[in-house]
């Protein structure tokens, strides 16, 4: 890559990480992603992520509390803050490879004051009340099966990845400071559920897969799909 594109993409993602952030008065900034350095960005088997295959986004389960044990739940009840895709506007959310299977990301979305995402990645209805615990979901598909990666982590302290009920200085939720995963892996020694073979421990994060597919709550499917079906017509 040209040394001049390259600094202006990690301008781009500074950008998006927080640097120079300005505090607009009538919404809340939040600002996440990974640091900025590179860290290898993994899934299940050892291989690299990327943008092509997958998602990266920042949201939150509304009251539903997301397990190991009812995954074929999450898309239902799932809710989109921001995201990091092959289709957004690069001037606010960025993912840049590295060496081998490293990258960097991050990405920036302001809470309005009537609860919604300025991002165009979410959904103008969905609303995010004051002590919604937001996570970050990578995956790969939307389905859990087989060949579906996924990953879900967030803090519950230092800080507390909540949305806040007033706007005060922005919010920087970046993943060395996470605390759980899920589903997947992070920082390198923080395991959730699903399946690897993945053996190493220097690692942004870790996507895992489904051994065996799990069986859908009754309607799950249903939702499921619904979900899909509304996601690809705002598209």
């Amino acid at each position: 890559m040209p040394p001049v594109q390259f600094l202006f993409k990690v301008a781009v993602c500074w950008t998006a990480l927080g640097g120079g952030s300005v505090l607009a008065q009538s919404s809340q900034i939040i600002v996440w992603g990974s640091e900025l350095k590179f860290g290898n960005v993994l899934t299940s088997s050892g291989g690299g992520v990327s943008l092509a295959e997958f998602s990266i986004e920042l949201g939150s389960f509304g009251n539903f509390a997301p397990t190991s044990e009812n995954t074929t739940e999450w898309l239902s009840h799932w809710k989109v803050f921001d995201a990091i895709t092959v289709e957004d506007d690069p001037s606010n959310d960025a993912f840049i490879t590295g060496e081998g299977n490293s990258a960097l990301y991050g990405g920036r979305a302001d809470l309005s004051e009537g609860r919604t995402s300025d991002s165009e990645d979410a959904n103008p209805s969905d609303t995010f009340v004051a002590g919604e615990q937001a996570y970050v979901f990578v995956r790969n598909a939307d389905v859990p099966g087989a060949g579906t990666e996924w990953l879900l982590y967030t803090s519950r302290a230092h800080p507390d990845w909540n949305f806040p009920g007033g706007f005060a200085e922005e919010l920087q939720w970046y993943l060395p400071d996470a605390d759980e995963a899920v589903w997947g892996a992070i920082n390198g020694t923080t395991i959730g559920g699903g399946s690897y073979t993945d053996d190493t421990e220097e690692f942004y994060f870790r996507t895992h897969t489904f051994q065996t597919v799990p069986e859908p709550a009754s309607g799950g499917l249903f939702a499921v799909a619904g979900l899909i079906l509304a996601r690809r017509s705002r598209r």
